[in-house]
């Protein structure tokens, strides 16, 4: 990881998230695992990390907070790179599943 690794992901923190109501809960991607991970306020904001070392790319978020009428737009976020490439809207509770579209270490954000 070089220094660009770290302004990306400082990049996506203080602009194109809400850190304070997130908190820690693997359960909503199956128990997340070495290098998986998920943040969230349930129904409104998640962030889900998938790294190289995980060898991840596919995972699954369980949506069922996700209120009557309300969307999701699904962001990912290449950290080696610095490129972003936004995914399926959520309108819908349930599972929603997303694909990884470039290798390396990634983060989607769900608001």
């Amino acid at each position: 990881m070089g220094i660009a690794f770290f302004k990306n992901l400082s990049d996506v923190f203080t602009s194109r998230i809400t850190l304070s109501p997130l908190i820690p809960d693997d359960t909503l991607i199956g128990g997340g695992g070495f290098g998986n991970h998920c943040l969230a306020s349930p129904g409104q904001e998640y962030v889900i990390e998938l790294s190289q070392a995980a060898n991840a790319t596919v995972v699954s978020l369980d949506v069922a907070n996700l209120p009557s009428g309300r969307s999701l737009t699904a962001t990912w976020y290449d950290l080696d790179l610095g490129g972003l490439t936004v995914a399926m809207p959520i309108t819908a509770n349930g599972v929603a599943t997303f694909a990884k579209p470039f290798a390396g270490v990634g983060i989607v954000v769900i608001n």
